[in-house]
């Protein structure tokens, strides 16, 4: 038996969390392949001087959770922690 593979994209949101001009969100929301949008958690991001310690890391919450609120009616937001 073959086994029919479905094609679906993969959408990282990596530190661009915005959605009203976000172009690869756009993107894969014109397409007629579904996607999984996804974020990962770097935990040494947090740590470096530039990230704005914990105001940084309480926007990026507010954003993802915006972010949840947009997807919800199609996507479910996968969210993996990284090393």
């Amino acid at each position: 038996k073959s086994m029919s593979r479905k094609r679906v994209n993969i959408l990282w949101f990596k530190r661009d969390l915005r959605i009203e001009d976000h172009h690869p969100l756009w993107l894969a929301c014109q397409q007629d392949i579904p996607f999984i949008p996804l974020f990962i958690v770097e935990p040494e991001y947090w740590q470096q001087p530039f990230a704005h310690g914990v105001i940084g890391a309480l926007f990026t919450i507010v954003c993802l959770e915006i972010l949840l609120i947009f997807l919800i009616a199609d996507f479910k937001l996968a969210i993996c922690a990284g090393v």
